[in-house]
């Protein structure tokens, strides 16, 4: 039986009434999806991971993921969020997503002190990225984020990005590869049916109904 990664990367999107709603919806829905071989992750802005975690059912596998971590570790960084404070309140953490490389100027020296941070602290790496880039560290889930395809509501071709992905491979090595990129409940499946073995969802992901619907498609 195959597994399957989902992430919830919910962006700048939530204020605290909407992080509140969200999370008592996914609570009471949750309860009637079959999970059986599937792993949530959650990443909510910073500001929620407690709020989260304090309402999450330790049975079911879901876990919470940060949406970026520092390149530092201690020390005077002012507005900083370091590997170290989120240690205990995420279980994982994206990096180098492509929103972050054009509107943060990051680039793969940065990226790395990212990976080597989230490593040094137990955190899993999401890293994402759109072409073969070599990094040093353990990278949990590896994901193809077309460009094209980032908040557009155009997915790029489920087998041409798995193709793709198989390049990547070669010099990033994971332990899950994920397809990012306007999926929907719709075409979900396409993409694990391609080969890859989850997915990373952002807008869709807003709705908890619509989210839990792509995790039920696979």
């Amino acid at each position: 039986m195959r597994s399957f990664t989902v992430i919830a990367n919910f962006k700048a999107e939530l204020d605290g009434k909407g992080a509140r709603t969200w999370i008592e919806a996914f609570r009471e829905e949750v309860r009637r999806v079959n999970l059986a071989g599937k792993t949530i992750v959650l990443c909510p802005p910073y500001i929620y991971l407690e709020q989260f975690k304090s309402r999450l059912d330790d049975s079911l596998p879901v876990y919470l993921g940060a949406q970026d971590v520092s390149g530092h570790d201690t020390g005077p960084y002012t507005g900083e969020v370091t590997a170290a404070m989120l240690s205990g309140l995420a279980d994982f953490v994206i990096i180098g997503h492509s929103e972050r490389r054009m509107n943060a100027g990051e680039a793969e020296p940065l990226i790395q002190k990212k990976i080597y941070q989230a490593n040094a602290h137990d955190l899993k790496v999401i890293l994402c990225t759109e072409k073969s880039e070599e990094y040093r560290g353990d990278i949990h889930c590896l994901a193809y984020e077309p460009l094209s395809a980032i908040g557009t509501g155009r997915p790029a071709s489920p087998v041409e990005s798995y193709e793709h992905m198989e390049t990547l491979k070669k010099v990033m090595p994971a332990e899950n590869y994920l397809y990012g990129g306007s999926v929907d409940k719709d075409n979900a499946l396409e993409f694990t049916a391609a080969g890859f073995d989850g997915l990373l969802i952002g807008k869709r992901s807003l709705d908890p109904g619509h989210f839990l619907k792509i995790v039920e498609a696979l």
